[in-house]
């Protein structure tokens, strides 16, 4: 932790898991779906109005990204975040 004007800051780990499902008669046209879901939401994170809605975050920054094979054709996307927020 340091300490700042704002207080001190303190990073969070955020993991956001997403269950996939493969189409099983068509796997690389499912799996490109998949790879677009993925981008999509960490954009989408990355230009929400979380400043807004929370003024302590500083940042919210994608660490890494995995694909953990399920049962039956399922798939868990698992994003991992770095959020640098203010704490008082």
């Amino acid at each position: 932790q340091e300490y700042t004007a704002r207080g001190k800051q303190s990073i969070t780990t955020i993991e956001i898991v997403i269950a996939y499902h493969l189409p099983p008669k068509d796997r690389v046209t499912g799996y490109d779906a998949m790879l677009a879901i993925e981008r999509t939401v960490v954009a989408s994170l990355q230009t929400s109005s979380w400043g807004a809605l929370n003024p302590r975050l500083a940042s919210l920054t994608p660490v890494r990204s995995a694909r953990q094979p399920g049962p039956d054709g399922w798939i868990w996307l698992v994003i991992t975040f770095s959020a640098l927020h203010y704490t008082l």
